[in-house]
């Protein structure tokens, strides 16, 4: 039978440390060596919850009102609780945490425990301490790694998570209690180590159960009905008689490839070929589940630790293999292998699902291919970077001139709709008046006065009518504010982009682009 292994990260003063770490801009006061407390009001009192070295040698504790804690200490320096942010905190390190082992699960508190402004998480570390060495080498470079982000850092490890968790708080001999040895070395804890409340703890003590020893010889009826249901709940999670659930993160699918190398690479040859062959492999994988790279990046770690990395982006989702080492290819020269690369890695940082189009025989005779003008606009688009190549996103509405934004070549959004009507190569922002002569007999536009020029109009295409978005017509009649567009075409084949907006009664008339 596998003996399964928990190893819980304990962060006592989370809530000041996180405070340490990133003080707020306008504080001048140094939290680390002066008293410092985070408050919280509960019940109409405000009291303090977290405390820093400095405030626990002034006898300061957490729970007491900060009343009393200014009469003890006047220059005591408080920020308010931010639990929202403590929980930021506890996922970021839950996501750090992964590398030692993929079952990371971050403390819920509940009602029971008493909260004292820390923070925990559990690592199942069944089968993966031996990849750094040995549970003690792994709650080495744990402890060493946490530390040195600037959080004070207890380490628990034993069968079971509540005694990893009790050996956190209790343990004196760097909480490590062996395997099949948690009923023994617990022994002497506090009956607090159980994670009870504090009037379960209390009730305990007057009958004069102080020990979690004190517990194992009473039969479980008398335990039952003198201390209740959830004080032989924990014991029997605590000794591994009854399973604990824990809440493990949902890591999302990583599509990554990563290759060590012998001999570091040292230029730039071996660094290209590493890359074309993880390259390959990746989009094997990504077609085998039928998606596609929209942003890709190469990380490479060089032996001395240092990591350098770059990233491309497509305007398309592809697996093409040829086509994103092109990418790459162009950003592969600032890469300094230093001393030597000893580590390549390949990482779809973003995929969508490929997309795939039925070919018409009758609509796709001389329509362009998408694909190859999208691989175009992804080289375009690194090669001259900035806003120099973008696309047009589509914006919801109607009318032409609001009808798109300029993004970048590889931003997110829908294409043009392929029934769009007829329009202008050259599209003004600012419609530029013109005057209109009708013909007497039909009505329609037979000269325009534009740029103080007129001209006659050999042939008119339309109307092309656009109506006002119905969210911004609710106050008045749907008529008013419509527009009908034409395509008239003058002397020498000169085509405009004619609009006719009714707006008040009163017909106005003007260019809004040329078709040639």
């Amino acid at each position: 039978m596998t003996t399964h292994r928990f190893l819980y990260i304990w962060l006592p003063r989370l809530a000041t440390d996180r405070y340490i770490r990133k003080p707020p801009p306008d504080l001048d006061a140094d939290l680390i060596r002066q008293p410092f407390a985070v408050t919280e009001a509960a019940g109409g009192v405000v009291r303090l919850l977290g405390i820093n070295r400095p405030g626990l040698q002034a006898r300061l504790h957490s729970g007491m009102p900060l009343a009393d804690a200014r009469a003890i200490l006047p220059s005591l320096v408080t920020l308010p609780a931010r639990r929202d942010q403590d929980r930021a905190v506890l996922q970021t390190l839950s996501r750090w945490a992964d590398r030692y082992s993929p079952w990371v699960a971050v403390e819920r508190r509940t009602t029971d425990i008493p909260d004292y402004g820390d923070g925990g998480l559990w690592l199942n570390i069944t089968g993966c301490a031996h990849l750094f060495g040995g549970e003690a080498g792994m709650a080495d470079a744990i402890h060493r790694q946490v530390t040195s982000m600037g959080y004070d850092t207890r380490l628990g490890m034993a069968d079971t998570p509540g005694g990893a968790w009790a050996a956190a708080r209790y343990h004196t001999e760097g909480g490590h209690l062996p395997p099949g040895g948690t009923r023994d070395a617990a022994a002497d804890f506090p009956v607090q180590a159980l994670r009870l409340s504090d009037n379960s703890a209390d009730l305990l003590a007057r009958l004069g159960l102080r020990r979690i020893a004190d517990l194992y010889p009473l039969p479980r009826a008398s335990l039952m009905a003198r201390a209740g249901g959830v004080v032989l709940r924990r014991l029997d999670q605590l000794l591994g008689r009854l399973p604990e659930h824990l809440s493990y993160n949902q890591l999302p699918r990583l599509h990554s490839l990563r290759r060590s190398w012998p001999e570091p690479l040292i230029d730039g040859t071996g660094l290209r070929d590493s890359t074309r062959h993880l390259l390959d492999r990746l989009c094997a994988q990504l077609r085998e589940e039928g998606l596609g790279v929209r942003q890709l990046a190469a990380q490479y770690r060089r032996v001395d630790g240092t990591i350098c990395a770059v990233t491309v982006g497509t305007g398309l989702p592809t697996a093409a293999a040829p086509h994103l080492f092109r990418l790459l290819e162009d950003r592969l020269t600032t890469v300094d292998p230093g001393f030597g690369i000893e580590e390549s890695l390949i990482w779809a940082r973003r995929v969508e699902p490929l997309k795939t189009r039925q070919t018409d025989l009758e609509n796709d005779v001389g329509a362009p291919d998408k694909l190859a003008l999208g691989a175009l606009m992804d080289r375009l688009g690194h090669r001259l970077k900035g806003q120099a190549a973008y696309r047009a996103g589509i914006l919801p509405g109607h009318r032409p001139d609001r009808l798109f934004r300029r993004s970048g070549i590889s931003s997110h959004g829908a294409g043009a709709p392929d029934d769009l009507p007829p329009r202008p190569l050259r599209f003004f922002t600012r419609p530029e008046p013109v005057d209109v002569t009708f013909c007497p007999d039909s009505g329609t536009p037979n000269a325009i006065t534009w740029r103080r020029m007129t001209f006659p109009v050999d042939r008119m295409e339309g109307p092309e009518r656009v109506w006002p978005e119905w969210w911004t017509a609710l106050d008045r009649s749907p008529v008013e504010g419509s527009r009908d567009y034409y395509r008239v075409t003058g002397p020498k084949g000169r085509r405009l982009w004619l609009c006719r907006e009714q707006a008040a009664g009163d017909d106005q008339w003007s260019v809004q682009g040329i078709f040639s």
